[in-house]
C-alpha cells in the first residue's frame, strides 16, 4: 500500500537564560496522520533574515520555511521528485507563476504583490544555497537563475548592466472579489463588544484591551506577564500623588509560558511599549477590572502569565480567536441586527457579510492616535511597528468613519459606567 507523505514544519522552541524562549524550525516529512517519517536538513538552505553578517538570535524565518514547503510539495506532488537535486528551472518557474495566479491545487486564491514578491526571495534564496553546496549536483547553474538586464542609475545618471532574477512572475496589483478584513468600528459599537466581552466572556477582556488602549497585537498581549511574574514584571505603573503617570508593557522577550504550546503567540516587535497617554485612564480601569475577576483563581506562578484560561495556563492564540469569534458570532452581530440604532444595524450587516478579527480593536486604537496626530513616526511608535509603511496607512487613507472617532477622551469609553466611575488609580 502506497503512503503519502508531504513537506511539514516541525516546530522547536529552545529554551534560553530567564526562561527567554527561541524558535526554530525544520522541515520534515510527514505522513497524512501526521505521523513524522523523517527529518531533513533542507533547512540549513533557508536564509531566516537577511544577507547581513550578524542576525537576530529571535529571527526564525518561519514565513520563508512555509514558501519553500509549499514549493517542496508542488514538486514533490506534480514531478514526484525523489530529492532536491531533481528540481528544475522549469518546476521553479511553473510554481511561481501558479503561486502568484492561485492556480495550485490546494488552492485558488489570488495573491497580491507583496505577498508573491516575498514568496519569490524565499524560493530564489532556497535554490541559490542548494546551488551554492557542492555536494548537491543541480541539473543548472546559480548563474542560470539570473539574466543581464540594462538598469538606469539615477545616482551616475547612466545605464548600468545588472543581474536580475531570471523569471517572470506575472502577479495582481490589488486582489478583487476576495472579502475584506473587517476593521472598522465605531465609538458605540466598541463600547457594546468590550462590554459584551467583560460580561460574558471575561477570559479574553483583558487581551481586547491590550489590543485597543496599547495597541498591541492580540499575539504580543497573550505574551504579558503579571505584575509579580518570577521572571520580572511584564507590566509596570508609574506613580505621582497615587495616579498613574506612565504604564510600560514589556514585549522585549518571548517566555516559555507553558510547555505544551505547538506554535505559541509570536512578539513581532521586541520593545518596551509605553501605553499612548490618552488612553491610559481606560487602561487602568481595564486592568482594575481583569485583576478583580482573576482575584483567587489559580494560575500558573511560575511564570505569571496576566491572561490565563480555566486550568490557569496562558490562553494560546487558538483559544482566544475561537473565543472571540464566538462572541462576534453569536452575541455582538444579533445585538448590533436587533438594535434600534440605524448605525449599530448596518455595522451589524457589515460584520455579517465580511471577515472580521481581533485586528479591530488595534485599528480602533491606530484611528484614534491618527486623529490626535499628523506625525506618522509617532503613529509607527506607539502602533510598534516594523515599518513605517504600515503606519502611514492611517494617514493617506483615513476610514469613512473617522468621523464617528471623533469624540472627548471622557465619552469614548463609557462601558467601563457599569462598574461606576473610577479614577486613574489602581
Amino acid at each position: 500500500m502506497n503512503v503519502t507523505v508531504k513537506f511539514a514544519l516541525y516546530y522547536l522552541p529552545l529554551v534560553m537564560k530567564n526562561n527567554n524562549r527561541i524558535d526554530r524550525y525544520l522541515i520534515v516529512l510527514k505522513r497524512e496522520d501526521g505521523v513524522i517519517v523523517s527529518f531533513t536538513n533542507l533547512g540549513k538552505y533557508i536564509r531566516t533574515y537577511s544577507k547581513q553578517s550578524v542576525q537576530p538570535i529571535t529571527s526564525t524565518g518561519r514565513e520563508k520555511f512555509l514558501y519553500v514547503i509549499k514549493f517542496l510539495n508542488y514538486c514533490l506532488g506534480n514531478y514526484h521528485i525523489r530529492c532536491v537535486n531533481e528540481i528544475t528551472i522549469e518546476m521553479i518557474q511553473m510554481f511561481l507563476n501558479k503561486y502568484a495566479l492561485g492556480e495550485l491545487s490546494e488552492d485558488d486564491t489570488a495573491r497580491g504583490l507583496p505577498t508573491v514578491s516575498k514568496c519569490v526571495e524565499s524560493i530564489r534564496d532556497f535554490i541559490i544555497n542548494i546551488c551554492s553546496d557542492k555536494n548537491v549536483k543541480m541539473s543548472f547553474t546559480k548563474a542560470d537563475l539570473f539574466k543581464k538586464e540594462q538598469v538606469f542609475n539615477p545616482k551616475k545618471k547612466k545605464m548600468e548592466t545588472r543581474n536580475v532574477f531570471a523569471f517572470d512572475v506575472k502577479a495582481i496589483d490589488k486582489i478583487s472579489g476576495k472579502k475584506p478584513i473587517f476593521r472598522d468600528i465605531t465609538t458605540k459599537a466598541f463600547n457594546i463588544i468590550m462590554r459584551v466581552a467583560y460580561e460574558k466572556y471575561p477570559s479574553i477582556f483583558m487581551i481586547c484591551a491590550l489590543c485597543a488602549f496599547a495597541g498591541l497585537r492580540a499575539s504580543e498581549a497573550l505574551n504579558v506577564r503579571r505584575e509579580d511574574s518570577p521572571y520580572g514584571p511584564g507590566i509596570e505603573f508609574t506613580y505621582i500623588n497615587g495616579c498613574v503617570t506612565d504604564i510600560r508593557i514589556n514585549l522585549e522577550n518571548e517566555k516559555v509560558l507553558r510547555n505544551d504550546v505547538i506554535n505559541p503567540p509570536k512578539i513581532k516587535k521586541h520593545r518596551i511599549q509605553h501605553v499612548y497617554p490618552d488612553f491610559r485612564d481606560a487602561f487602568v480601569q481595564a486592568y482594575n477590572m481583569h485583576m478583580r475577576y482573576i482575584e483567587g483563581k489559580k494560575y500558573d506562578a511560575i511564570v505569571a502569565p496576566l491572561c490565563f484560561n480555566r486550568d490557569g495556563k496562558a490562553m494560546t492564540y487558538q483559544d482566544f480567536n475561537y473565543h472571540f469569534k464566538k462572541m462576534i458570532r453569536e452575541d455582538v452581530i444579533p445585538l448590533f441586527l436587533n438594535s434600534d440604532n440605524p448605525d449599530l444595524v448596518l455595522m451589524g450587516h457589515y460584520m455579517n457579510e465580511n471577515r472580521y478579527g481581533s485586528q479591530i480593536f488595534r485599528h480602533f486604537f491606530s484611528m484614534k492616535v491618527a486623529i490626535k496626530t499628523n506625525d506618522i513616526a509617532q503613529i509607527q511608535y506607539w502602533r510598534g511597528d516594523k515599518n513605517v509603511e504600515s503606519s502611514q496607512v492611517y494617514l493617506l487613507n483615513k476610514s469613512e468613519i473617522t468621523q464617528h472617532l471623533k469624540q472627548t477622551k471622557n465619552d469614548v469609553f463609557d462601558f467601563f459606567m457599569m462598574n461606576g466611575e473610577e479614577q486613574n488609580k489602581k
